[in-house]
């Protein structure tokens, strides 16, 4: 959830508000327990997901559903797993 300041703070109680917070769910699914810290490895994950993205020729393109404005979480999911999974995205740049 983003409050009136853009801050996200991570509720697992609420629905799925953003596309961190959808991140944060598959992270929580998977039962990672994140290193650095939760905030941190959402930003790593949807660069480097929206990096390779950019091309339309990536196997998890496309990066969002254009109807919905979405996030594809399906792709970035198979992306992360593809990357050797969430301890790759786990560090601060």
């Amino acid at each position: 959830m983003v409050n009136c300041l853009g801050k996200w703070t991570h509720t697992p109680d609420q629905p799925a508000n953003c596309d961190m917070d959808i991140i944060a769910n598959m992270i929580m699914e998977d039962g990672y327990k994140p290193k650095t810290d939760l905030e941190n490895l959402i930003i790593m994950v949807l660069l480097l997901f929206e990096s390779e993205t950019e091309d339309s020729s990536s196997e998890f393109f496309p990066t969002y559903d254009f109807e919905t404005m979405a996030i594809n979480a399906d792709g970035l999911k198979r992306f992360v797993y593809a990357s050797g999974g969430w301890k790759e995205f786990d560090y601060y740049a």
